[in-house]
């Protein structure tokens, strides 16, 4: 088949539905009327790429679920729809036309399609076809598996007729780390203030749970705001919910006499997952 090429350093081009099931093809390129040299490369079934910022790694081109463009400022939540984009699909029904933009009936690729995010398969693939008005483009739309770990670069790949896409594509995943019910006390001892929190929490990945956590906080009284490292107790490692009771001691300081003052604080896991923030009431016992 014969495809019409600007001239310049790089070729970029769709390559024909119609060498689908054919072991290999002869390529030769045609420029001012001067020919290359012929040379046969290999077909396969199916070699998909997803679409990423750069070139073909890291964060994906990808859209969330309300149509905004994903990245570590906006991130998808666990549960819902995201948008890829990828090409390579091989054969499709109807049978593909090399250079036609999409239009119902749109076509789906003849191999299986699955899709994992985070390590987790998707269960959901409402669809993964052409994207409308575009010649070579398949859209994937996933729904991201509830238990997928948050984070601002997790793993996506793309498996079509059993070939994976290319390694290294990433997206950013939200948390579900939501902490709610926030009581707090202070106590003083005669050189040390010593803060105690109860805050309940549901977190599906469990990561609040494994090791320390940082506490953000901000209490009206004598000023004493900012973060730290918190000891918790009350809680199993890998615990996904249930009542966390967090300690911190301040050396040399002293707590005003106080009933139900508002706290407000936030919790980052580990791996720098943070939570909402909560506000509670703190009293100095």
């Amino acid at each position: 088949m014969r495809i019409p090429l600007e001239v310049g350093d790089q070729i970029n081009l769709q390559v024909p539905y119609t060498v689908a099931g054919q072991q290999s093809t002869r390529v030769q390129v045609s420029c001012e009327g001067e020919l290359s040299d012929v040379i046969e490369v290999p077909v396969a079934e199916s070699m998909p790429g997803i679409f990423a910022y750069a070139e073909g790694k890291n964060q994906a081109v990808m859209f969330n679920e309300d149509f905004t463009l994903n990245s570590a400022a906006k991130p998808a939540k666990p549960g819902s729809i995201a948008v890829f984009y990828a090409t390579g699909e091989g054969q499709t029904s109807p049978a593909g036309v090399h250079g036609k933009l999409a239009e119902p009936p749109f076509p789906k690729p003849v191999l299986r399609v699955s899709m994992t995010i985070g390590g987790l398969a998707v269960t959901d693939l409402p669809y993964a076809g052409a994207a409308p008005g575009f010649a070579g483009l398949m859209q994937i739309n996933a729904r991201l598996p509830k238990g997928v770990k948050p984070g601002n670069a997790v793993p996506v790949t793309v498996t079509i007729g059993g070939q994976d896409s290319q390694p290294g594509i990433t997206m950013a995943v939200a948390s579900d780390f939501v902490i709610s019910n926030v009581r707090a006390t202070g106590t003083n001892t005669s050189q040390d203030a010593t803060l105690t929190i109860l805050v309940d929490f549901v977190d599906p990945s469990g990561d609040a749970t494994r090791g320390n956590v940082r506490v953000n906080f901000d209490i009206n009284n004598g000023g004493i705001a900012g973060f730290g490292e918190f000891d918790q107790a009350g809680v199993s490692p890998g615990q996904t919910k249930g009542t966390m009771k967090l300690s911190f001691t301040f050396f040399g300081a002293t707590f005003r006499a106080a009933t139900n003052v508002p706290i407000k604080i936030s919790i980052v896991t580990q791996s720098g997952i943070e939570s909402n923030e909560a506000v509670g009431t703190f009293s100095v016992q």
